[in-house]
């Protein structure tokens, strides 16, 4: 009998410490969700933002051919990321092969305008991606580790992309926006 009661007792006990971990993980996640939630949506906010700018349009159509277009887009870019530490990258991506037309990215040295001979990412799984949206429609990555050139960088630093396709009025894909 004594031992049936002990079990009984152990038992509770058991039930009692899962509850009470349970609820402190509970407010653990709601500590971390309110404030990954809020970059979240500012993420998304800055990318439809930018896929609505007339200097994007121009340089998504015109690319290269209007270089003052592309430094004003840069410069803009570069304000967004300063004003938004977290950003590590925003890239303009061609959708006819995938490969880059510009990239901002936060490095040792600060921010950078990444220079046309070393834009050689392809992203072809965002086009993927991206082919399947409709105007105004975001794709948000699962959360992955920062990967430079097939290699994940130490000290790891967790990463979740955001990508929007750019249209013309008349519903062309232009290219795409990662953040």
């Amino acid at each position: 009998t004594a031992v049936a009661i002990n079990e009984i007792y152990i038992d509770g006990i058991k039930r009692i410490v899962i509850e009470r971990v349970t609820m402190e993980l509970d407010q653990e996640t709601d500590f971390y969700r309110y404030p990954l939630e809020n970059k979240i949506n500012q993420l998304r906010e800055d990318i439809m933002f930018l896929t609505q700018l007339r200097v994007m349009d121009q340089v998504m159509q015109e690319g290269a051919r209007h270089a003052s277009s592309a430094d004003q887009l840069a410069d803009l870019l570069a304000q967004m990321m300063q004003t938004t530490p977290y950003y590590h990258a925003i890239t303009l991506v061609g959708v006819n092969d995938g490969r880059e037309w510009m990239r901002l990215e936060r490095g040792i040295d600060g921010l950078q305008r990444v220079p046309t001979e070393k834009l050689t990412r392809n992203h072809e799984e965002y086009l993927t991606e991206a082919m399947r949206l409709s105007a105004g429609e975001i794709f948000l990555s699962s959360v992955h580790l920062l990967n430079e050139g097939g290699v994940i960088v130490k000290p790891y630093i967790l990463m979740m992309d955001g990508v929007m396709p750019v249209y013309t009025p008349s519903q062309q894909l232009l290219g795409l926006v990662i953040i």
